[in-house]
Parts: C-alpha cells; structure tokens; sequence
C-alpha cells in the first residue's frame, strides 16, 4: 500500500467479572472462565509491520490510515 501509514496498536484486555463455564481442551475437564472486554491502546505510527516491530517489539496490531 501506499500515501498512507499505519497506526500501531496494543490490546489492553479487562475482566468483566462475568463468567461462563467451558470444557477445556487439554484436560477435559469443566472450567469457568471469565469474559474480557477489548480497548487499543495507541503506541504511534509507522510505515511497515518491520517499522513497527522495530519501533514497539512483540507482534503489533496495524490499523491502515489512508492519506
């Protein structure tokens, strides 16, 4: 893509304190685990995901901002 860059994001998951039961996968077993509500944090902007992994680390989100 181009004219344009990326907004560099981050997850920030928060609890709800609701609950729901699931059978986990690995054991079988009934386990109760809680929902977690999504909001992004913004890090900057950068031209590429190697820009961003270079500027922030770890596995950034990319969000497409047109020119």
């Amino acid at each position: 893509m181009s004219n344009g860059y990326y907004n560099v994001l981050r997850p920030i998951h928060t609890g709800t304190g609701t609950y729901f039961t699931t059978i986990d996968a690995k054991t079988g077993q009934m386990v109760k685990r809680e929902w977690y509500a999504t909001s992004w944090q913004r890090l900057g902007t950068a031209l590429s995901m190697e820009d961003a992994k270079a500027q922030f680390g770890g596995a950034p989100v990319l969000e497409w901002v047109p020119a």
